[in-house]
Formats: structure tokens, sequence, C-alpha cells
């Protein structure tokens, strides 16, 4: 899409267009930061939760009074938070670049509405742009994730001696 951009004429900035421009620039450094800081957090109480998972799974397991079929499941399920472990990290690693580019563009339009220079604008709007791209990707990514988990949960629940 990069190809089409050399269609757009130069924008004529407006006095009303850098006012607008400033107050966006600080909402959006400002959400750009609670970003980050929600994935650390998130990040934090996942790892936390699996944790307790793990050992609650770990003790189960070291009982007695478990037959083979019980194994079988809590395998079943030690897999399965594996795996959400990795789906986890790569949504992790999502956020961070559609934080990124987020906080590049917050950081990049105050200085570019003071400057009126063309490829600083350019810049600016490129991290916009590219914000967007990387949430948009994203959102494909977990919706393609939550229908193969509605699959899979789907064929567990139908055909238990499967797994």
């Amino acid at each position: 899409m990069d190809h089409f951009d050399n269609l757009i004429e130069p924008i004529e900035v407006t006095p009303n267009m850098t006012e607008s421009w400033k107050k966006i620039s600080g909402w959006a450094y400002f959400f750009s930061i609670l970003g980050f800081l929600l994935g650390i957090i998130l990040v934090l109480i996942f790892a936390i939760y699996n944790f307790a998972i793990f050992q609650l799974l770990r003790n189960v397991s070291d009982s007695q009074y478990i037959s083979s079929f019980q194994e079988q499941r809590l395998n079943t399920i030690r897999w399965t938070l594996v795996i959400s472990d990795l789906v986890f990290l790569l949504s992790i690693g999502g956020i961070f670049f559609v934080q990124r580019a987020h906080f590049l563009f917050a950081n990049g339009i105050t200085p570019a509405v003071r400057s009126f220079q063309q490829n600083k604008f350019e810049t600016v709007w490129l991290h916009l742009r590219n914000h967007f791209r990387f949430y948009g990707i994203f959102i494909i990514f977990m919706l393609f994730l939550f229908f193969a988990l509605l699959v899979w949960s789907t064929l567990y629940i139908k055909a238990p001696d499967y797994y």
C-alpha cells in the first residue's frame, strides 16, 4: 500500500490542526504508557495464575488415588497450559509492537507540529499507520486463536476418549 502514498498531496497545516494535534499528543502519550503498564501487569497476573495451576496439578498428580485415565486428562491440561503460555507470550509481543508504534507517534507529533517539516509529519503518520496495522494483525491473530480454541474445545468435549 506504500505505492499509494505518492498520490496524496502534502497536507497544509492550519493553526486549528496544530491545536488539535497538541491535544492529541498528550492523550496518545498517556494511552501508550498505560498500554505498556497494562501489558506488564497482565504478564505478571498470568504468570502467577499459571504457577498456581501448575502447582495444583503437580499436587494432584502426586496423589496415589489417581487413575491412568485421570493422569491422561491432567497431562492434557498441562499441555493446554503450556500452549496457552506460548499464545499469551505471542500476544504480549503483539501488544508491545502496537504500543511501541503508538508511543513513537505520541512522542513525534509535538516536534512535528512545532517544526512544520514535511518529513517529520510523514514519519509521525507512518508510526500512527503502523500502530493500526499492528493492531489489525493482532486482532486477526486473536480471532484465529479464538476459533481454533472453539474447535479444539468442541472436539475435546465430544470425544474425551481421544485425548
